[in-house]
């Protein structure tokens, strides 16, 4: 009696599971870090046709906000959630500052 509660439990999340992954949103998170603005999708001159389709076609931020004004700070921040201080990198990598 017992495998067979566990084969129908099985059998029941399995086909649950494939009714929730197929409502659940597929998403590409990219990110083009230490650049400026200077890019044609950002309204300047600068001809970059692939990073313009991309913002084209998915969504571009226009407002950025870090933590703190160094790029491994910031990435750290970005990937942890957690702000600079609390997640150890306080320094640029370089610095051998790890997390």
């Amino acid at each position: 009696m017992n495998h067979m509660k566990r084969l129908i439990l099985c059998t029941v999340a399995l086909a649950f599971g494939d009714f929730v992954s197929a409502a659940a949103p597929n998403i590409l998170f990219i990110v083009s870090e230490d650049n400026g603005p200077e890019m044609g999708c950002y309204g300047t001159p600068i001809r970059t046709p692939h990073l313009d389709r991309l913002a084209r076609e998915g969504t571009l931020f226009r407002n950025a906000y870090v933590p703190q004004a160094g790029c491994s700070q910031s990435r750290a921040a970005f990937l942890t959630g957690l702000y600079p201080h609390q997640n150890g990198q306080i320094g640029l990598a370089t610095w051998e500052y790890s997390m």
